[in-house]
C-alpha cells in the first residue's frame, strides 16, 4: 500500500522547464499531501483540496482483464482529476489524465520491462524524441504539441 498522505509533485501549468530542474536535482512546482478517501478492492482514491475551490483526485485502479488470451492481464490505471469551480455558471468542470499499463501474465514481460515502458511514454511527452538522444534535449513543447492534436 501506498503511504498515507501520499506526497505529490504538482508542476504548475506552463512549468515545464521546473521538471526540468526536478531531474537535475532543484526543487519544482510544490508537494501536495493527498489523503486516501475511500479504500476499494483493487484500488484507492486520495484528494488534494486546498480549500480554493481547486481539487485534485489521484485514483489507483488494478483489474485483470482477457486482451491477451490465453494469458490474464494485469491492468493499472493511474489517473489525476482536477476539479474547479468556473467563474461563470459556478459548477464544477474537469481535467483529467491517465497512465495505463497492461501486462500480460506471461514469461514474455516482466515488471521491469512495465516500469521502463512508461518511463519511456512519461519522458516522450515531456521532451520527444530529444535531438541528441539525450533527456531534456528536445524543446519544452512535446506535451502540448501532443494535446493539440499533433500525433
Amino acid at each position: 500500500m501506498l503511504p498515507d498522505p501520499l506526497h505529490v509533485n504538482i508542476v504548475s501549468a506552463y512549468g515545464l522547464a521546473a521538471c526540468r530542474a526536478e531531474l537535475t536535482g532543484h526543487e519544482i512546482g510544490s508537494t501536495k499531501l493527498f489523503r486516501t478517501v475511500r479504500e476499494q478492492d483493487g484500488g484507492s482514491k486520495r484528494l488534494f483540496d486546498d480549500g480554493s475551490g481547486t481539487k485534485v483526485l489521484m485514483t489507483v485502479n488494478h483489474s485483470e482483464t482477457s486482451e491477451n488470451k490465453p494469458f490474464v492481464t494485469s491492468r493499472t490505471v493511474i489517473r489525476l482529476d482536477q476539479t474547479k469551480i468556473n467563474a461563470t455558471t459556478g459548477k464544477p468542470v474537469s481535467l483529467s489524465a491517465y497512465v495505463v499499463c497492461a501486462v500480460p501474465q506471461s514469461a514474455d514481460f516482466a515488471e521491469a520491462d512495465a516500469t521502463s515502458l512508461i518511463r519511456s511514454l512519461c519522458l516522450f511527452c515531456l521532451y520527444g524524441e530529444g535531438a541528441s538522444g539525450q533527456v531534456g534535449a528536445s524543446d519544452d513543447v512535446m506535451l502540448e504539441r501532443l494535446i493539440q492534436g499533433e500525433s
